[in-house]
Protein backbone atom coordinates (compact mmCIF):
# COMPACT_ATOMS: atom_id res chain seq x y z
CA UNK A 1 0.00 0.00 0.00
CA UNK A 2 1.45 3.48 -1.22
CA UNK A 3 1.90 6.03 1.07
CA UNK A 4 -0.22 8.71 -0.60
CA UNK A 5 0.85 12.81 0.61
CA UNK A 6 -1.58 15.27 0.62
CA UNK A 7 -1.39 18.59 -0.07
CA UNK A 8 -2.91 21.87 1.42
CA UNK A 9 -3.74 24.78 0.15
CA UNK A 10 -4.14 27.51 2.41
CA UNK A 11 -5.16 30.54 1.09
CA UNK A 12 -3.95 33.71 3.04
CA UNK A 13 -5.58 37.56 2.26
CA UNK A 14 -3.19 40.17 2.92
CA UNK A 15 -3.64 43.70 3.35
CA UNK A 16 -6.94 45.13 4.87
CA UNK A 17 -10.19 43.75 4.71
CA UNK A 18 -12.59 46.65 3.27
CA UNK A 19 -14.51 48.37 6.32
CA UNK A 20 -17.22 50.01 3.46
CA UNK A 21 -19.96 47.75 4.73
CA UNK A 22 -19.50 48.49 8.54
CA UNK A 23 -18.92 52.33 8.12
CA UNK A 24 -22.23 52.06 6.21
CA UNK A 25 -24.04 50.20 8.73
CA UNK A 26 -23.14 52.69 11.20
CA UNK A 27 -23.84 55.75 8.88
CA UNK A 28 -27.64 53.74 7.93
CA UNK A 29 -28.06 53.76 12.14
CA UNK A 30 -27.48 57.28 12.77
CA UNK A 31 -30.06 58.16 10.04
CA UNK A 32 -32.57 55.75 11.34
CA UNK A 33 -31.84 57.50 14.78
CA UNK A 34 -32.12 60.73 13.54
CA UNK A 35 -35.50 60.20 12.16
CA UNK A 36 -37.28 59.03 14.91
CA UNK A 37 -36.26 61.62 17.17
CA UNK A 38 -37.01 64.72 14.88
CA UNK A 39 -40.35 62.80 14.77
CA UNK A 40 -40.53 62.77 18.57
CA UNK A 41 -40.87 58.99 18.67
CA UNK A 42 -37.39 58.50 20.91
CA UNK A 43 -39.47 61.11 23.35
CA UNK A 44 -37.85 63.67 26.14
CA UNK A 45 -33.98 63.08 26.36
CA UNK A 46 -33.60 61.94 22.62
CA UNK A 47 -30.86 64.35 21.81
CA UNK A 48 -28.89 63.19 24.63
CA UNK A 49 -29.62 59.30 23.30
CA UNK A 50 -28.43 59.43 20.46
CA UNK A 51 -25.74 62.23 20.91
CA UNK A 52 -24.03 59.24 23.27
CA UNK A 53 -24.85 56.63 20.61
CA UNK A 54 -22.91 59.36 17.95
CA UNK A 55 -19.69 59.42 20.26
CA UNK A 56 -19.93 55.29 21.50
CA UNK A 57 -19.57 54.72 17.02
CA UNK A 58 -16.76 57.63 16.58
CA UNK A 59 -13.85 55.13 17.14
CA UNK A 60 -15.63 52.70 14.56
CA UNK A 61 -16.33 55.32 12.29
CA UNK A 62 -13.08 56.81 12.37
CA UNK A 63 -10.95 53.66 11.69
CA UNK A 64 -12.80 52.53 9.09
CA UNK A 65 -12.29 55.72 7.28
CA UNK A 66 -8.81 55.28 8.03
CA UNK A 67 -8.93 51.99 6.42
CA UNK A 68 -10.19 53.25 3.53
CA UNK A 69 -7.64 55.81 3.46
CA UNK A 70 -5.11 52.60 3.21
CA UNK A 71 -7.01 50.76 0.52
CA UNK A 72 -6.55 53.55 -1.26
CA UNK A 73 -9.94 54.40 -1.39
CA UNK A 74 -9.90 58.13 -2.17
CA UNK A 75 -13.33 58.52 -2.93
CA UNK A 76 -15.26 57.12 -0.12
CA UNK A 77 -12.35 57.22 2.58
CA UNK A 78 -12.65 61.35 2.29
CA UNK A 79 -16.68 61.16 2.56
CA UNK A 80 -16.76 59.14 4.86
CA UNK A 81 -13.97 60.89 6.71
CA UNK A 82 -16.05 64.01 6.12
CA UNK A 83 -18.70 61.87 7.95
CA UNK A 84 -17.09 60.75 10.54
CA UNK A 85 -16.40 64.27 12.02
CA UNK A 86 -19.31 65.44 11.22
CA UNK A 87 -21.90 62.67 12.18
CA UNK A 88 -20.25 61.11 14.80
CA UNK A 89 -17.91 63.14 16.30
CA UNK A 90 -18.87 67.05 15.92
CA UNK A 91 -22.87 65.99 16.07
CA UNK A 92 -22.74 63.87 19.06
CA UNK A 93 -20.98 66.60 21.25
CA UNK A 94 -23.55 69.14 19.98
CA UNK A 95 -26.34 66.70 21.13
CA UNK A 96 -24.50 66.09 24.12
CA UNK A 97 -23.73 69.65 25.16
CA UNK A 98 -27.01 71.13 23.75
CA UNK A 99 -29.11 68.73 26.45
CA UNK A 100 -26.81 69.94 29.36
CA UNK A 101 -26.78 73.28 28.36
CA UNK A 102 -30.56 73.14 27.94
CA UNK A 103 -31.13 71.70 31.81
CA UNK A 104 -28.44 74.02 33.37
CA UNK A 105 -30.02 77.24 31.81
CA UNK A 106 -26.73 78.05 29.72
CA UNK A 107 -26.86 79.34 26.05
CA UNK A 108 -26.73 77.02 23.67
CA UNK A 109 -26.64 78.19 19.71
CA UNK A 110 -28.31 75.53 17.55
CA UNK A 111 -27.36 77.44 14.43
CA UNK A 112 -23.39 75.99 14.96
CA UNK A 113 -24.74 72.92 13.98
CA UNK A 114 -27.12 74.14 11.45
CA UNK A 115 -24.11 75.71 9.38
CA UNK A 116 -22.21 72.56 9.71
CA UNK A 117 -25.14 70.84 8.23
CA UNK A 118 -25.74 72.89 5.45
CA UNK A 119 -22.10 72.56 4.07
CA UNK A 120 -22.38 68.90 4.78
CA UNK A 121 -25.05 69.05 2.43
CA UNK A 122 -23.89 70.88 -0.03
CA UNK A 123 -20.91 69.15 -0.34
CA UNK A 124 -22.85 65.68 -1.20
CA UNK A 125 -24.92 67.46 -3.55
CA UNK A 126 -21.80 68.83 -5.23
CA UNK A 127 -20.01 65.73 -5.63
CA UNK A 128 -22.74 64.00 -7.29
CA UNK A 129 -21.45 64.29 -10.96
CA UNK A 130 -18.33 62.15 -9.73
CA UNK A 131 -20.88 59.53 -7.90
CA UNK A 132 -22.56 59.33 -11.35
CA UNK A 133 -21.70 55.98 -12.34
CA UNK A 134 -22.31 54.27 -8.73
CA UNK A 135 -25.33 51.96 -8.25
CA UNK A 136 -29.15 53.62 -7.86
CA UNK A 137 -28.62 52.72 -4.46
CA UNK A 138 -25.40 55.11 -3.60
CA UNK A 139 -26.30 57.72 -5.91
CA UNK A 140 -29.80 57.93 -3.99
CA UNK A 141 -28.03 58.36 -0.54
CA UNK A 142 -25.73 60.93 -1.59
CA UNK A 143 -28.86 62.73 -3.95
CA UNK A 144 -31.32 62.19 -0.90
CA UNK A 145 -28.87 63.15 2.26
CA UNK A 146 -27.62 65.88 0.64
CA UNK A 147 -30.98 67.19 0.03
CA UNK A 148 -31.58 66.30 3.93
CA UNK A 149 -28.94 67.78 5.24
CA UNK A 150 -29.53 71.09 3.06
CA UNK A 151 -33.10 71.07 4.14
CA UNK A 152 -31.59 70.47 7.74
CA UNK A 153 -28.74 73.48 7.85
CA UNK A 154 -31.30 75.65 7.07
CA UNK A 155 -33.95 74.36 9.11
CA UNK A 156 -31.35 75.03 11.94
CA UNK A 157 -30.41 78.10 11.18
CA UNK A 158 -33.75 79.35 11.16
CA UNK A 159 -33.88 80.24 7.63
CA UNK A 160 -37.21 77.72 7.12
CA UNK A 161 -39.79 76.87 9.34
CA UNK A 162 -40.42 73.77 11.59
CA UNK A 163 -42.77 72.46 8.60
CA UNK A 164 -39.40 71.03 7.11
CA UNK A 165 -38.75 68.59 9.57
CA UNK A 166 -40.76 65.65 8.60
CA UNK A 167 -39.71 65.92 5.13
CA UNK A 168 -36.15 65.63 6.91
CA UNK A 169 -36.51 62.83 8.78
CA UNK A 170 -38.68 60.63 5.89
CA UNK A 171 -35.79 61.61 4.17
CA UNK A 172 -33.15 60.35 6.16
CA UNK A 173 -35.43 57.34 6.48
CA UNK A 174 -34.75 56.17 3.01
CA UNK A 175 -31.21 57.56 3.19
CA UNK A 176 -30.96 54.79 5.70
CA UNK A 177 -32.69 52.02 4.18
CA UNK A 178 -30.62 52.19 1.32
CA UNK A 179 -27.72 52.71 3.04
CA UNK A 180 -28.31 49.17 4.70
CA UNK A 181 -28.74 48.23 1.35
CA UNK A 182 -25.47 49.29 0.39
CA UNK A 183 -23.84 47.48 4.36
CA UNK A 184 -25.71 43.76 2.66
CA UNK A 185 -24.75 44.09 -0.58
CA UNK A 186 -20.68 43.29 0.00
CA UNK A 187 -21.30 41.58 2.87
CA UNK A 188 -23.53 39.06 1.28
CA UNK A 189 -20.41 38.85 -1.92
CA UNK A 190 -18.30 37.78 0.82
CA UNK A 191 -20.31 34.68 1.49
CA UNK A 192 -20.87 34.41 -2.72
CA UNK A 193 -24.03 35.55 -2.40
CA UNK A 194 -25.21 38.39 -4.97
CA UNK A 195 -26.95 41.27 -4.01
CA UNK A 196 -27.68 44.02 -6.84
CA UNK A 197 -28.02 48.16 -5.97
CA UNK A 198 -29.37 48.72 -9.27
CA UNK A 199 -27.43 49.51 -12.26
CA UNK A 200 -26.33 53.61 -12.59
CA UNK A 201 -28.83 55.78 -13.63
CA UNK A 202 -26.11 57.72 -15.84
CA UNK A 203 -22.71 56.27 -17.80
CA UNK A 204 -20.66 57.64 -19.93
CA UNK A 205 -21.53 57.14 -23.33
CA UNK A 206 -18.10 56.86 -26.15
CA UNK A 207 -19.41 58.30 -29.61
CA UNK A 208 -17.84 56.49 -32.37
CA UNK A 209 -17.56 56.78 -36.55
CA UNK A 210 -18.40 60.38 -35.73
CA UNK A 211 -17.90 61.61 -39.67
CA UNK A 212 -16.38 65.30 -39.72
CA UNK A 213 -18.10 67.77 -41.22
CA UNK A 214 -17.68 69.32 -44.58
CA UNK A 215 -16.56 72.54 -43.94
CA UNK A 216 -15.80 73.40 -47.75
CA UNK A 217 -19.60 72.86 -48.26
CA UNK A 218 -20.42 75.54 -45.22
CA UNK A 219 -18.33 78.31 -46.86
Amino acid sequence: MSNEKKIVEVEVKSGLAYSGPAICFIFSVFCFLFWANILGILGDGGNLAVGAVQLGAFASYLAGSIILYQRGADFEANVFMIFTAFFAGVGGLLNVFSSIAEFVGMPFSGKVGGICWLLCGIFLLSVLPANRKAPKAGFGVFSLAGIALTLMGLWNLEILSNNVAPIVAWLLFVVGVLGFLMMLSPMCSFGGLSLSLGKPFFTDQVIENVEEPDLKSLG
